[in-house]
């Protein structure tokens, strides 16, 4: 179980969001999504760690709130596994939300939309983690937090397609 505090501040992310920390990439049609990789800083990623924040913490769908997740996950990584600071980049794909909740707040951060279906969103991922595989070619790509079941349906999807430790 997750700390209360840590619950609150995902439920509240654009409300005390000050800079960023990460990279979004926005869904568009399916075959247009890319991603935007090129301009990340660092030019040597190894761990991207992307969420669409579908199912967060039990939580449910926080959308752009969940970008948080992510970047903890990553800082993880650095405290207990010793892993450089400069080499991993957290990543969210904002495809919207169903949450009416954030629709409405003014201070959301994401897209004010409802998500699309699910095989739409895996095709616009097919595209960003060829793109990612294309930018950082060394980089282990680690799915956290999706809708239901979604993650071990890209992890089957992905296994035999992408780099292996």
């Amino acid at each position: 179980m997750y700390d209360p505090d840590h619950r609150r501040s995902l439920l509240k992310f654009g409300h005390i969001y000050r800079q960023a920390r990460g990279n979004v990439s926005l869904y568009h049609a399916p075959r247009q999504s890319e991603g935007d990789f090129e301009n990340w800083p660092q030019k040597d990623v190894r761990f991207i760690c992307v969420t669409d924040a579908g199912r967060i913490l039990g939580l449910g769908d926080l959308g752009a709130n969940g970008a948080g997740i992510p970047i903890g996950k990553l800082q993880l990584y650095t405290a207990c596994a010793g892993v450089p600071p400069a080499i991993p980049a957290p990543m969210y794909l904002d495809a919207g939300t169903n949450n009416e909740q954030y629709l409405h707040d003014p201070l959301y951060l994401g897209m004010r939309k409802t998500r699309p279906a699910t095989a739409d969103l895996f095709l616009s991922w097919t595209n960003s983690s060829r793109r990612v595989q294309e930018v950082f070619p060394k980089c282990c790509i680690h799915f956290e937090d999706w809708t239901g079941t979604d993650a071990v349906h890209l992890l089957q999807r992905y296994r035999d397609k992408v780099l292996r430790l």
